[in-house]
């Protein structure tokens, strides 16, 4: 997973950089990058999708749009996180090195600045299957877990939010009852002038 996760880094550098000379093909894009094709697809997909790079449709080539460089801290970027663990239970002595990619598709820019627990997460996964292993002995293992989190996210505003778009809400009635105010009190100022 680390591997990839460079590789994809390596390759939206390269993207950039090839585009910066004028519109590619994918092709030419491919022997400029190197890699996999399906390495450089998808991550054309996600800059075409992030709006940094278009697809002309008559030519079929790719390159930067004009607003493309001023948009890079919006590019989803993955982001990782390390850990290692060693515990023991009854008879089973574990000792692991984790890493975790996360790749935001849509809504997230990047994770990691939440600091995601992955040592919390890897043992709620692996924790039982490690204890499970009744043959003694060491075991070398690599184990690789993919995993995909799709939903929605809904944040109630806190309660300054709240009294802000309420005070905004009114606002306007407010300004309309200070006009209506200020008329009344002219026309009553005129009536007793004329009396």
């Amino acid at each position: 997973m680390t591997k990839n996760f460079h590789r994809r880094e390596k390759v939206y550098y390269a993207i950039r950089q090839a585009l910066l000379g004028g519109p590619k093909s994918f092709t030419t894009l491919w022997k400029v990058v190197g890699g996999s094709r399906s390495t450089l697809s998808s991550c054309l997909k996600g800059l075409c999708e992030d709006e940094i790079v278009k697809r002309n449709t008559l030519t079929r080539n790719y390159e930067l749009k004009a607003l493309g460089w001023r948009k890079l801290e919006e590019v989803r970027t993955p982001s990782s996180a390390y850990c290692k663990r060693q515990f023991r239970n009854d008879r089973t002595l574990v000792t692991e090195s984790c890493s975790a990619i996360f790749y935001p598709r849509t809504g997230f820019i990047r994770i990691d600045e939440s600091k995601p627990n992955l040592e919390e997460a890897v043992a709620a996964l692996l924790n039982p299957t490690y204890f499970s292993v009744r043959k003694s002995g060491t075991i070398k293992f690599e184990i690789e877990v993919c995993l995909k989190a799709k939903g929605t996210i809904e944040v109630t505003p806190t309660q300054r939010e709240r009294e802000i778009a309420e005070w905004r809400r009114n606002e306007a009635s407010w300004k309309a009852q200070d006009e209506y105010d200020r008329k009344m009190s002219s026309i009553n100022r005129k009536r007793r002038a004329y009396g």
